[in-house]
């Protein structure tokens, strides 16, 4: 049987997404990136194009119309990184996770769920 995710209001899931950016600026060093484990379980995050992708943004971050919201459910690998998005790129200016694997991957694991947002 699977789990669902009750659905969630945009402006909480915003407040989370602006508490994540700023929390990945306190932390962030010379290099620029941080490890995958940065980014806490409970956090929303969104999905641009397909499941086959390794890319996942803070929720409300992407810029991108239709992108698909997940929940993280369990901690990142230390194989994963958090990354500022080059300017000019989808996300540009914010803050991307890169996977070690596709997000499909994630999902089957039960690492990921995908969840409604409501108006």
């Amino acid at each position: 049987m699977a789990m669902t995710t009750p659905p969630v209001r945009p402006r909480a899931l915003t407040h989370q997404a602006v508490a994540l950016a700023v929390s990945l600026l306190d932390q962030v060093g010379v290099s620029g990136r941080l490890p995958g484990s940065a980014v806490k379980v409970g956090t929303p995050m969104e999905v641009v194009g397909d499941t086959s992708t390794t890319y996942l943004y803070p929720f409300g971050t992407s810029g991108e119309e239709g992108a698909a919201p997940y929940l993280l459910v369990h901690n990142l690998p230390l194989t994963c990184g958090v990354v500022r998005v080059p300017e000019g790129e989808t996300g540009a200016g914010a803050w991307r996770i890169e996977l070690d694997k596709p997000v499909a991957d994630y999902v089957a694991s039960g690492g990921l769920r995908e969840f409604t947002v409501t108006d």
